[in-house]
């Protein structure tokens, strides 16, 4: 789920600072009769499963913040520690048994369940890569130092992430391209950017 540029968006699951566990994978059924699940991978890095032992499942809180991609943000209350025993892949599933699960009746009740890990588990990302999560709600500044509005979505095109920022009622869409995105401060909660000539409404008028 990363996008091309300086500003490539990772859907590593889901963590903000109200979250205190990123989802790597969603339970979508049973496998066998033996107590395995099949999960849909949330994660752009599947060979973590490779390390782990001890992964937690739960729903997601209802007042935590969902984004694009199904990346979800709960808050420990939710969440209850299993201990893999197996896993393997499957096309874009991945097949895990647990020692807690021991068979089909008990899979059957962890059904629709998100799998997710710590916060502060999530792998580092490259300089330039940046987790959705972290984005959205992110100011955005024009070159000119005036405020944009604020990240909503990271949409995911295929060549490139796409930012949506809300300026008042409008929804501006943001090519994250190194020649548009000039610098992300994650510490700040800033992005300038140089938007292109009639990317906003006020321009088209103009013309």
């Amino acid at each position: 789920m990363s996008g091309s540029g300086s500003g490539n968006s990772r859907g590593n699951g889901s963590a903000n600072s109200n979250g205190d566990f990123c989802a790597i994978a969603r339970i979508v059924n049973t496998q066998g009769h033996k107590g395995e699940i099949r999960a849909v991978l949330l994660t752009d890095f599947p060979e973590r499963f490779a390390k782990l032992r001890r992964v937690f499942i739960g729903k997601a809180d209802a007042n935590a913040n969902t984004s694009t991609n199904m990346n979800t943000s709960a808050n420990t209350s939710v969440w209850r520690p299993l201990h893999i025993s197996s896993y393997r892949f499957q096309k874009q599933f991945v097949i895990l048994s647990f020692d807690e699960i021991p068979d089909m009746n008990a899979a059957e009740t962890i059904k629709g369940l998100l799998i997710g890990v710590p916060a502060d588990e999530r792998w580092p990302l490259p300089e330039g890569h940046y987790y959705i999560d972290d984005l959205i709600g992110m100011e955005v500044f024009e070159a000119d130092g005036h405020l944009l509005g604020t990240v909503r979505e990271v949409l995911e095109t295929g060549s490139n992430a796409v930012l949506s920022v809300m300026r008042g009622k409008q929804e501006v869409l943001i090519p994250m391209l190194k020649s548009v995105i000039k610098s992300v401060d994650l510490s700040r909660r800033v992005i300038n950017a140089a938007l292109p000539p009639g990317l906003l409404e006020d321009d088209q008028d103009a013309h």
